[in-house]
């Protein structure tokens, strides 16, 4: 998701998204443990995109 689509959310919608992307890393990165994890670009993506909607959350306050 590019940061102009993140900006456009409000806060109730970017922390409901900030809920899912971070469910969706612990999920990505227990994959990694088992090593189930077919496309490794997924983990770091995830991370960023939480640090995006964490900054987007604090300038919104």
């Amino acid at each position: 998701m590019k940061a102009k689509e993140l900006r456009q959310k409000n806060q109730v919608e970017l922390q409901e998204l900030l809920k899912q992307t971070k469910k969706e890393y612990v999920e990505v990165t227990f994959q990694q443990a088992i090593r189930k994890l077919k496309a490794h670009t997924d983990i770091p993506k995830k991370r960023k995109l939480i640090a995006q909607i964490q900054t987007l959350l604090k300038e919104q306050q």
